[in-house]
Formats: C-alpha cells, sequence, structure tokens
C-alpha cells in the first residue's frame, strides 16, 4: 500500500502547477464569499482535499485509503468545532452515503468500488442527513452529465469505467457551500 500511496503522491506532483492555479483560484473565491470563518478555513482545505482526490481517481480510478481516513478525522474535529448537527445525524448521514453507494455496487456488480462507498460514507457524515441524499443526488447527476460529454467527445466508450470520485467531490463541495 505504501508503493500505491507514493506513486499517488507523483501523480498529484506531476499535475502541481494546474493543480496550484486551481486550488489558489478555488481558495481566493471560497475565502472572499465566506471569509476567515470557520467555514471558510475548512472550506478552503475541502477544496484542496477534492481537487487533489479528483485527480488520483480520475487518473488511477482508486481512491486511497490514507485520504478517505483523513478527511473523516478532520470532519470529526470539525463537529467538535462547530456542533452544527448532532452526532446522531451524523451517523445516519454516514451510514445512508455507504448503504446508498453500496447498494447500487451490488446491482451494479462492481460498477462502483469500495474506495467510492467509503468516501460517500465520510461524506455523508459530513453533511448530515438528509444533505447526504441531496449531495448523492448531485454526484449522480453530474457523473451523468460527465459520462454522455465523454462519450459524445469520444474520450471514452459506453462499456468504458468513469471514475466517481471527482463527482462524488462535486456533490459534496455543493451541498456543504449551499
Amino acid at each position: 500500500m505504501r508503493l500505491f500511496e507514493e506513486n499517488c503522491f507523483n501523480l498529484v506532483l506531476r499535475h502541481g502547477l494546474p493543480l496550484g492555479i486551481v486550488n489558489v483560484m478555488g481558495w481566493l473565491v471560497i475565502i472572499y464569499l465566506y471569509g476567515f470563518s470557520v467555514k471558510g478555513m475548512v472550506g478552503a482545505l475541502l477544496f484542496s482535499f477534492s481537487l487533489v482526490l479528483s485527480v488520483i481517481d480520475g487518473k488511477s480510478y482508486i481512491i486511497p485509503n490514507s485520504l478517505t481516513v483523513l478527511l473523516f478525522t478532520v470532519g470529526i474535529g470539525y463537529h467538535f468545532i462547530t456542533q452544527e448537527l448532532s452526532v446522531l445525524n451524523r451517523v445516519i448521514g454516514c451510514t445512508a452515503g455507504f448503504a446508498v453507494l453500496m447498494l447500487l455496487a451490488m446491482i451494479s456488480r462492481g460498477g462502483i468500488g469500495g474506495g467510492d462507498i467509503k468516501l460517500a460514507a465520510v461524506m455523508g457524515f459530513w453533511l448530515g442527513f438528509p444533505e447526504v441524499l441531496h449531495f448523492l443526488f448531485v454526484a449522480a447527476v453530474s457523473g451523468s452529465v460527465g459520462g454522455v460529454l465523454l462519450m459524445i467527445f469520444k474520450k471514452k466508450g459506453r462499456l468504458d469505467p468513469i471514475p466517481f470520485g471527482p463527482f462524488l467531490a462535486l456533490g459534496f463541495l455543493a451541498i456543504f457551500f449551499w
């Protein structure tokens, strides 16, 4: 596993300049909208996390467990700082995120990976219930549109895999900031 994580790190380094530019632009917009509040600072961190996760999953079709654990750990800290939602609400969100993607993985017979399932569970913890359902809806719609666009522009065929992590990240950020 360590070798894989080193390869992921190298992947992010190879895309350093474009990632850095997009990251700085995202941070500027977030800080402009939310200021140096807890939501603004945590939101900027989540934006950076989502960007890195999207590049790794987009190139390797794998979401490293270390990123998921990091997101969960930061989510626990965020809960104790803000206490916007009850622990029960966050646990229900986590369970719903896990259950929906696990059900889709079983129905699709491997179309959804384990990393996507764990990531949806952690993002569900962050958002709580019923926002987890909104996040999954946005991720599904954006993933569908993205998949159709990839097929239209001949980047992917109908049976080619499409990484779902970037769309989970997009849905998560959309609902977090909404």
